[in-house]
């Protein structure tokens, strides 16, 4: 079978999407043909229409801000060919009803996506029931099948690494931090966040964060250095400190196998002086603290951040005295949010 993946980057993001190269990975690793529609450096009606010759099966990765695209390349494909659409990503997941109602939609894949859109493939290329695929919802003869999720991947070193070849070079960011993941997940449910909404969804079906071993993580950097040249690693890691022992075998271990920089994102209260030391030493000079808000009260009471601002202060404190370039993650025009919390 012939699965075309959809990219609609209306945003432009040059970083790699590595939640579809997972899944173009575990799609190929079991025979299927894979081939990528990917908007982000521009697309023409004439070229969504051509992506579709020949294909047996679409899936669309949809956050909110890409949601006009999506519609509009479904609906031209369905037009045009008729073949089966599934969308997934952050959007069908939070609003899993309203998709799947979609005349162009037949199906949604919600949360995780490997397992589930193999096994769905598998079914449809021996003609089996679609009907009861986990993870997904179907829409069949006027009925829509709404399945449960299965249990979180535990084991990440099960999957193949992402599918880079899939995409265009430039996505790759050899130089300015090419996207790599060493664990999946995020223990917080920060009020804003989408993680809240998985904790919830997820509920009882495993640990809601997993690593990656050290050893396979740099495994991939070295096939990534020898193969695309990357000189320059980004941690995708929601809070790349989360564990302490893993964060200081990593760091001993990656100064000596490949010693590039990388860059991170992490929490104040995640951090210590001998993590940080660890991950200065190990060659990274740059990392950004998810702050938010420089209101405290607002922060925590309708963020739920649960930070206070001696403990924002006291790292930033902490790294730029290591010697780290420091950034902070923030937002603006909350709802709640007063022009005064803005200045705060």
């Amino acid at each position: 079978m012939k699965v075309l993946l959809v990219y609609p980057n209306v945003m432009g993001v040059c970083k790699l999407p590595l939640g579809l190269a997972y899944i173009s990975a575990c799609l190929k690793v079991k025979g299927h043909k894979v081939s990528i529609l990917d908007t982000t450096f521009g697309v023409t009606e004439e070229e969504v229409v051509q992506s579709g010759k020949d294909i047996d099966f679409v899936g669309v990765s949809v956050m909110t801000l890409q949601l006009e695209q999506a519609k509009w390349i479904s609906h031209l494909l369905k037009d045009v060919y008729g073949m089966p659409i599934l969308w997934g990503g952050n959007h069908p997941t939070m609003r899993p009803a309203d998709c799947i109602t979609d005349e162009c939609v037949d199906m949604v894949c919600i949360g995780e996506g490997e397992q589930a859109m193999v096994e769905l493939r598998d079914r449809l290329d021996g003609g089996k029931d679609i009907t009861k695929v986990k993870n997904i919802w179907v829409k069949a003869d006027g009925i829509i099948h709404q399945n449960p999720v299965r249990p979180l991947l535990q084991n990440l070193d099960s999957l193949p690494w992402p599918d880079r070849d899939i995409f265009d070079k430039r996505h790759l960011c050899p130089n300015t931090g090419s996207i790599v993941s060493g664990s999946r997940g995020c223990p917080y449910r920060c009020g804003y966040c989408i993680n809240d909404k998985l904790g919830k969804l997820y509920s009882e079906k495993g640990s809601s964060v997993s690593h990656r071993s050290v050893d396979s993580l740099l495994d991939e950097f070295e096939m990534m250095t020898q193969r695309y040249g990357v000189k320059f690693f980004e941690f995708a890691d929601e809070t790349f400190t989360l564990r302490k022992k893993w964060v200081l075998d990593f760091c001993d271990k990656y100064k000596r196998r490949i010693g590039l920089p990388f860059i991170f994102q992490t929490r104040c209260d995640n951090v210590d002086q001998e993590t940080l030391s660890a991950v200065r030493e190990a060659g990274c000079s740059k990392l950004s603290f998810g702050i938010e808000s420089g209101n405290e009260k607002f922060r925590n009471d309708i963020l739920g951040r649960k930070m206070g601002d001696n403990e924002v202060l006291a790292a930033f404190k902490m790294a730029t005295d290591l010697g780290f370039e420091v950034c902070s993650f923030n937002m603006v025009g909350m709802p709640y949010e007063t022009e005064e919390m803005i200045v705060d």
